[in-house]
């Protein structure tokens, strides 16, 4: 089964460097997460330190341009072989 929602809306700053994290509990009922594979669109912010913790995916979201709205994106494969898409929206806006 493949999933794919919009979780959140979160703001971020065009020189900003910030850590995100998605938790996967609810979904996963039990299972593990043995894989992770985050992405952003459009390109241009960069995204590094992507990492699994327990039920956890992290990744850190660095730059960007004003006034863009970016699609931050996991995809997580489970120990029972079930992929889920998650993504969150990043406006990319002055604080």
């Amino acid at each position: 089964m493949t999933v794919r929602y919009v979780q959140n809306i979160h703001k971020h700053a065009p020189g900003e460097k910030r850590a995100y994290s998605l938790d996967w509990t609810d979904e996963l009922a039990g299972q593990t997460i043995v894989s992770a594979t985050w992405s952003i669109q459009p390109s241009g912010p960069v995204l590094t330190n992507d990492r699994i913790v327990e039920n956890e995916t992290k990744a850190v979201v660095a730059g960007g341009t004003i006034a863009i709205d970016y699609i931050l994106r996991c995809v997580i494969q489970t120990s029972e072989g079930e992929i889920i898409d998650r993504s969150v929206l990043l406006e990319c806006r002055y604080l």
